[in-house]
């Protein structure tokens, strides 16, 4: 089992999507979530209204981390004021797993001043954190080019069609990483490329469409899911991902590798993670 830990409204709902999924233990922590929104593992902390006076007044949590194991994956939004808890709830994890960060971008547009510069330093924060070895990954992911790859989205359950995208996507990949591949060319991460996002690839056109526009890229991984019965009879299926993965533009620096794995679907998917060692301004 792989614990999501989410932070705020935002952190509530993504736990929420991963849940459906089985392979996934949930905990939410917020302030003013009803009732009959919460699940078991809900944690309440008391409301404040700005960021310095949660970070003051996160309780003791280590106990309620006793069942987190190995890793885990906190999800946040750096907008919102809870989340100047984040550091002091993640100092209580420290203890129990390695940790990694799922960071979602807001639409700096939209936010007013004291939110943007709330955002600003949770998101620079925890990249040197995160850069400095203290999380595992850090992977960013931003609404805005969420809602550019779903080509839009309804003002009614604006959030929830971008959550699906995102967390089908990582569940996927998820599902691959504890899956034998059939063939690829995987290596162990560089120890420094700890930012990254995660992408989406149309295995027909070879069109990526990233979760963020991630810059000054080191690393590209590459999952490819295929019909089994396309793996046992198409002869020219080896050589076009080849051809696809090394046509792409990339820097010269760049390390590339990828799996193949068999699917019950018919049709083909293509999923991947790009990884950076510098911070992202």
């Amino acid at each position: 089992m792989y614990t999501i830990i989410g932070l705020g409204s935002a952190g509530h709902n993504i736990v929420n999507k991963f849940m459906k999924y089985p392979q996934y233990n949930g905990y939410t922590i917020d302030c003013d979530i009803p009732s009959e929104g919460r699940n078991s593992r809900f944690i309440e902390l008391p409301e404040f209204n700005n960021p310095e006076d949660y970070e003051k007044n996160v309780p003791d949590l280590s106990k309620r981390f006793n069942n987190i194991e190995d890793e885990c994956l906190f999800v946040l939004c750096g907008a919102s004021i809870i989340s100047g808890a984040a550091l002091r709830i993640l100092e209580h994890l420290h203890k129990k797993s390695k940790i990694n960060i799922l960071y979602i971008k807001p639409d700096l547009g939209s936010l007013s001043e004291v939110r943007a510069l709330q955002e600003r330093a949770c998101f620079n924060v925890l990249q040197e954190y995160s850069r400095s070895g203290v999380f595992e990954n850090m992977y960013i992911v931003d609404n805005g080019m969420l809602e550019k790859i779903i080509d839009g989205a309804p003002i009614m359950g604006y959030y929830d069609f971008l959550n699906e995208v995102m967390v089908s996507t990582i569940h996927m990949i998820n599902v691959f990483k504890n899956q034998k591949k059939t063939i690829g060319t995987f290596s162990k991460r560089n120890e420094i490329s700890r930012l990254a996002t995660f992408g989406i690839l149309d295995p027909a056109t070879g069109e990526e469409n990233p979760f963020y526009n991630l810059g000054e890229l080191k690393e590209k991984v590459y999952y490819y899911a295929i019909p089994e019965e396309d793996l046992k009879t198409d002869k020219k299926l080896l050589g076009s991902i080849k051809e696809q993965i090394t046509e792409k533009p990339q820097a010269e620096d760049v390390k590339i590798s990828y799996g193949v794995f068999p699917t019950n679907y018919e049709q083909k998917y293509a999923y991947f993670i790009a990884r950076s060692a510098q911070i992202q301004k």
